[in-house]
């Protein structure tokens, strides 16, 4: 966990609650902890459920994505993949993120525990920390994704996917 952002957090609350520019609702901190054997973690996003995804760093530097729900974290098991982090999670349980897999990162959704392969982000092969080198791949719960990918052109593009569809953006003139 990380202590500077915690203190910073807590500092920051203390002075609003002084000025009276908080609400009065209160809330509990919890450690999500990390993956077994892992030496850190970090929460990317959390649904109206309380579940939360994110990734855990080994110490190796490889990091591998997460989702904590009731109390439990659990690794994303996501085949071929050297390491992989989760970056938003929708209401529905929907999780998406990217991994690395031959020699490219590549953005995923995970439904009931099936992994689909959205497409090559790019040949960046960083994923998590130090550095939080997280693509942004987002879900809402229509489950449309939207990310960047390389197209085969070289290209990249921002891409909307829903049903199994893909849209890339293209700028207009």
């Amino acid at each position: 966990m990380n202590f500077r952002i915690l203190r910073c957090v807590l500092i920051a609350t203390v002075a609003l609650s002084k000025l009276g520019l908080l609400v009065a609702d209160e809330y509990l901190l919890s450690d999500l902890g990390t993956l077994p054997g892992d030496i850190s973690s970090r929460a990317a996003a959390i649904n109206n459920r309380g579940e939360v995804v994110g990734w855990s760093n080994a110490s190796d530097g490889l990091t591998h994505a997460f989702r904590w729900r009731q109390g439990a974290m659990t690794p994303l098991l996501i085949p071929d993949s050297l390491e992989s982090l989760a970056s938003d999670i929708n209401n529905l349980g929907d999780i998406v993120g990217a991994v690395i897999r031959d020699g490219k990162r590549r953005a995923f959704l995970c439904r009931n525990d099936q992994v689909v392969d959205l497409g090559i982000i790019d040949g960046f092969l960083k994923l998590g920390d130090a550095g939080n080198y997280n693509p942004g791949v987002g879900v809402n719960d229509l489950r449309q994704v939207t990310c960047r990918l390389t197209l085969e052109d070289g290209q990249q593009r921002s891409v909307f996917w829903r049903q199994g569809q893909g849209s890339v953006f293209r700028i207009a003139g």
